[in-house]
């Protein structure tokens, strides 16, 4: 059973999907919070999960992100704690709902939404449990360097190549923080440009004349350990075989040292940031089938937590 619901935080209008069991009792629900770079309800990533929980009883609410589908606002000025509110919003729409256990209401969230769902979580008493896919436990800007460096070593680049590239990303990024003058940073932009590796280090060519007003700075220092430390509902966290993405290995000691008492990991093998399989996609892609250990572990997991 599909339901369209629409609700708002503030000025933006949020509109999504509620896939309910046929069941006529109150039953637990999963909303789901986004990827960067898939803000719309219909992602297949998301809508596996429409197709995985009803028949197990466990409803599941997918909405388009603010500035994306059919949602208002923008996205672009967004902030974490602007999309946090948004899944808080979507929440409080659920308990208005008799059909819904307010008891078992539990937040999904992938790869950025393993930042947002922790951030809701740590900062509501609403949130029972949360599903984190792919989180990272650093902040994005040693996220991003984790990231250019494993392109960088995926493509064959030396290590001074490597070297080069994180000096750069470091000198932006304290241009952003405004420690460093602009000339400074751009006289070396200017040089590196012109190198092989640059295309794969998620830089541009030029700095912005005011950073303050660019997404990168608001998010760039964004901490997930505070909020880590601060939940104390069960937690379940899945990681690929493979992540050119995510720093698997530090997110997961992070989230041990930090984490709630109830806390389960998991690294499925042949699955990518997607939980797709690397045999059938890649390790980028996001089309393709699900990894059945993913699935069965997340079944699993919630029939322990839910009953």
């Amino acid at each position: 059973m599909k339901e369209e619901l629409t609700f708002q935080n503030r000025d933006v209008l949020l509109k999504g999907t509620l896939t309910k069991p046929d069941i006529n009792v109150p039953r637990p629900v999963i909303v789901v919070t986004h990827t960067s770079n898939a803000g719309t309800r219909n992602f297949s990533v998301y809508q596996h999960l429409t197709r995985l929980l009803p028949p197990y009883g466990i409803a599941v609410f997918l909405f388009d992100r603010r500035g994306s589908g059919d949602s208002t606002g923008d996205f672009e000025t967004a902030t974490f704690f602007d999309l946090a509110s948004d899944l808080q919003a979507a929440i409080d729409h659920l308990k208005l709902r008799g059909d819904i256990d307010l008891k078992r209401i539990g937040v999904w969230g992938m790869s950025q939404g393993g930042w947002i769902a922790p951030l809701t979580a740590s900062k509501s008493e609403d949130v029972a449990f949360v599903i984190a896919v792919s989180a990272v436990g650093v902040s994005p800007a040693e996220q991003m360097n984790y990231s250019a460096e494993y392109e960088l070593r995926e493509k064959g680049f030396p290590e001074e190549a490597i070297s080069q590239m994180l000096e750069i990303r470091g000198l932006v990024n304290e241009y952003f923080r405004g420690k460093i003058e602009r000339s400074k940073v751009q006289k070396k932009l200017d040089v590196f440009f012109k190198e092989a590796w640059f295309p794969f280090a998620y830089l541009d060519d030029a700095l912005p004349e005011n950073p303050t007003v660019e997404k990168w700075y608001q998010e760039m220092d964004f901490d997930p350990l505070p909020i880590i430390q601060n939940i104390h509902v069960p937690v379940l966290l899945l990681y690929g075989e493979q992540d050119p993405w995510v720093p698997i290995a530090k997110s997961i000691e992070v989230w041990k040292g930090q984490g709630p008492d109830d806390l389960s990991v998991h690294q499925i093998k042949d699955a990518n940031h997607f939980m797709v399989s690397i045999s059938h996609s890649g390790i980028r892609g996001g089309n393709g089938p699900q990894v059945e250990e993913y699935s069965t572990t997340l079944i699993r997991w919630l029939n322990q937590r839910l009953g």
